[in-house]
């Protein structure tokens, strides 16, 4: 077993000064931005308000205006090795935005996600360790869909109340029981569509607790999906917001896609290699 650590676990008080305005805007100006939970004529659906109050509450969500969160990510490498750094997340929930920020052996990164799409804002654009088949923009998918689920759920399809559907039977995924929540196929013509898309994120709800604590993320046909499980719901500082204090990414089954419900074992492990392991050791929230 071999580990290699990066020169930022040293480094890491640089990041402290890192000045982060993407909240408020972009390259073209002022955002406007849009908080569904503070429109009084938003109607949070069912599976989203249960997800909100398990992980806080709609107030504390609702004021929620930056996550920045400083970690240690472990990458999982085919040799049966590992290798560490740190790395520091800022996120805007309200505008679907990640940035990572971190110092590697093949340089500085500055990566950001965002609707407008993926950038490598400075340096480098890969880390060598990643797997082959998993790039910057699928780590910080993972990362941003894992800190962000609430508002995620509160997306809605053109002409429909909502744009995701939770199932009426649960399933058991390691274990665990859980509903998956799938995002809907969107609207057709005037008509709101009820087709499941299975090209689409599905969350996975805990019967135990509400809580999200399995995503799938499916991606093109010839490629193993994500699967995102997160850990250890603990309060933010400044904030009675819940985040996961550990995330963990696997290749998944590919044979899940098509799946709706299952029972353990079948079509065979929900989960395969493991690729990362993100722990926070530093979680705040900066509020309106």
């Amino acid at each position: 077993m071999s580990a290699r650590l990066s020169r930022t676990i040293y480094g890491l008080v640089v990041l402290a000064v890192f000045a982060f305005v993407g909240c408020q805007q972009n390259s073209r100006g002022k955002q406007v931005i849009y908080e569904p939970l503070t429109d009084p004529n938003f109607v949070v659906p069912d599976y989203a308000m249960e997800v909100i109050d398990a992980t806080g509450g709609r107030t504390a969500w609702a004021k929620a205006k930056k996550l920045q969160l400083d970690c240690v990510l472990t990458v999982y490498t085919s040799d049966g090795g590992f290798y560490l750094t740190e790395q520091h997340h800022e996120i805007c929930p309200w505008l679907r935005l990640v940035r990572i920020v971190g110092t590697e052996p093949e340089g500085e990164l500055t990566w950001q996600l965002s609707p407008e799409g993926f950038s490598a804002l400075k340096g480098v654009r890969r880390i060598n360790a990643f797997p082959a088949d998993v790039g910057a923009e699928d780590f910080a998918e993972a990362i941003l869909i894992a800190m962000t689920i609430p508002a995620d759920l509160l997306d809605k399809n053109v002409g429909a109340p909502a744009a995701f559907i939770k199932g009426k039977q649960p399933i058991r995924i390691e274990g665990h029981w859980y509903y998956p929540i799938h995002r809907l196929a969107g609207s057709v013509g005037a008509f709101a569509s009820e087709v499941i898309d299975s090209s689409k994120i599905v969350y996975y709800q805990s019967l135990d607790n509400s809580l999200v604590e399995v995503i799938l993320l499916p991606r093109d046909e010839k490629t193993k999906p994500l699967v995102v499980r997160v850990y250890d719901y603990r309060e933010a500082e400044k904030s009675n917001i819940l985040l996961p204090g550990k995330i963990e990414i696997f290749h998944g089954n590919p044979a899940y896609l098509k799946m709706h419900t299952a029972s353990e074992g079948e079509p065979g492990a929900f989960l395969q290699e493991r690729i990362f392991t993100i722990d926070y050791h530093s979680i705040k929230v900066s509020v309106y």
